[in-house]
Order: C-alpha cells, then sequence, then structure tokens
C-alpha cells in the first residue's frame, strides 16, 4: 500500500473529510497492490488507516515507528524461530461511511524484521 497523510491533503480535501466524516487525521490509501494482504481485508483506495494496535497514526513516520516498536518487544522465539504478534488496523472505510478493525497476524524475527504470515506484509 501507498498512503498520504491528511495533513498534507489539499486544504479543500481535508475540509471535505471533516464535513462528510467529521476526520482530520490518518493515512489516505492511495494505492492497494493486487493480492495483498490489504486487498484480502478489504481495505481500498481512498479510505483511511486511523490507528494501529490503539495508537493513533497521523504521518507514514508514526506507521514506521509504530512497526519497529513491534520489532524491539521481547520475543518469545527461541533458536531462530519467529514470535507471532497481532496487528490490529482501525480502518474508515470512506465509500461506505463506516469503521472497521482488521486483524494481521505477523512473525517478528529474532533480526527484527516483520513477516507476513502468507504472502505479503501488509504495509
Amino acid at each position: 500500500m501507498t498512503f498520504k497523510a491528511v495533513k498534507l491533503l489539499q486544504p479543500a480535501h481535508v475540509d471535505m473529510l471533516w464535513r462528510m466524516c467529521n476526520i482530520d487525521d490518518g493515512l489516505v490509501v492511495q494505492e492497494v497492490s493486487k493480492g495483498s494482504n490489504a486487498e484480502i481485508l478489504g481495505i481500498q483506495e481512498g479510505d483511511l488507516i486511523e490507528c494501529m494496535n490503539g495508537k493513533c497514526i497521523s504521518t507514514t513516520i508514526e506507521l514506521e515507528n509504530t512497526l519497529m516498536s513491534l520489532c524491539k518487544g521481547p520475543s518469545d522465539s527461541q533458536n531462530g524461530h519467529n514470535a507471532e504478534v497481532c496487528i490490529s488496523i482501525g480502518v474508515f472505510h470512506t465509500l461506505k461511511k463506516y469503521r472497521s478493525t482488521r486483524e494481521l497476524t505477523a512473525n517478528v524475527s529474532d533480526l527484527g524484521e516483520v513477516i507476513a504470515r502468507g504472502t505479503r506484509l501488509l504495509f
């Protein structure tokens, strides 16, 4: 997926999001790869990523920091095995105007990489 922070949109677009959806923060999904976990989870272009694991996400830097913090936590992995983590993503679906929480299970390796179960990482 690719994103753009709501705060970096044109003022008229921010105003429209506020008036129509009561949203002035988050990441707008600009592109979703075909067959990706995001597409499987029902995330579409124009949707807004509002939070991850309960933490508000306003910028791509905050998104990266949140993902990195998953890698820095204590690992249950032993002998090179990966620890599983659950990532909860708060999404506002702009076309249907509703919020949902999507869950993604990922593996965190001893090297601190987040590897999606299946084929691709969500972000």
